[in-house]
């Protein structure tokens, strides 16, 4: 969600949009519920001439420090579109850590689980093959 927030917030900047229509298309660039629903918040904030950085602390988003930080700096500096792909690239990078490492735990989980289904067939099998030769020793 993050990441998609710095893109468009990124793109609107550098197209020239009003501060309260670039907050509502990055809002709704997350395409997450929890940063929606504090849309009408932070635009509130931005109409009474509030500063991008107060908007997104006011709106109760769960936006990290860090996050916030980086806005306050691209404000100070004006160089918000440069900011944004900055942590665009750093969200990038982070959402593609945490794939890969979700999908080897994954592969991890599923190797267990065929290594747990092969012993258990070969106790299945050993003990058919037990009780066969039990049946044939005692009768």
């Amino acid at each position: 969600a993050l990441q998609r927030f710095c893109v468009a917030l990124s793109m609107c900047i550098e197209a020239g949009l009003r501060a309260e229509k670039t907050l509502k298309y990055c809002f709704r660039a997350t395409c997450n519920s929890r940063f929606m629903s504090r849309e009408a918040r932070a635009v509130a904030v931005v109409k009474k001439g509030g500063e991008l950085s107060d908007a997104l602390l006011n709106s109760g988003a769960p936006f990290p420090d860090e996050f916030r930080e980086m806005i306050v700096m691209g404000e100070e500096t004006g160089n918000m579109p440069e900011v944004m792909d900055r942590l665009n690239e750093r969200y990038r990078e982070e959402a593609e850590r945490r794939l890969r490492s979700a999908a080897q735990m994954t592969s991890y989980c599923i190797y267990g689980l065929v290594a747990l289904l092969i012993i258990f067939a070969i106790f299945r099998i050993a003990s058919i093959y037990l009780g066969a030769l039990g049946a044939a020793a005692g009768g």
